[in-house]
């Protein structure tokens, strides 16, 4: 895996601001993108972080529309009761 820059902004304004920087790409909840690194599929120059960012770890559920933030993990979609009870399939999913 190629040497990085990592970036850990805590406004959406500041993610926004460093995602324009050429070869970079957001990391949220899940590890694919890292996978894809050790694999040698993505050679990002920058990673920016989102987990520190305000209500991106949030699963919502209104009008039968579920809303799930960038940074939720695969193991937060397989828990989240009303996200099952809702939309089973993304629970399986994960």
């Amino acid at each position: 895996m190629k040497s990085f820059d990592w970036v850990q902004p805590t406004t959406v304004a500041d993610a926004i601001l460093a995602l324009q920087h050429p070869g970079a790409m957001a990391l949220g909840g899940g590890v694919d993108l890292l996978d894809r690194m050790k694999e040698h599929l993505d050679a990002p120059s920058r990673l920016v972080s989102l987990r520190k960012l305000p209500d991106l770890g949030a699963i919502t559920i209104e009008d039968g529309v579920a809303k799930i933030g960038a940074s939720v993990t695969l193991a937060q979609l397989a828990a989240d009761a009303k996200l099952r009870a809702s939309h089973p399939i993304i629970g399986d999913a994960a």
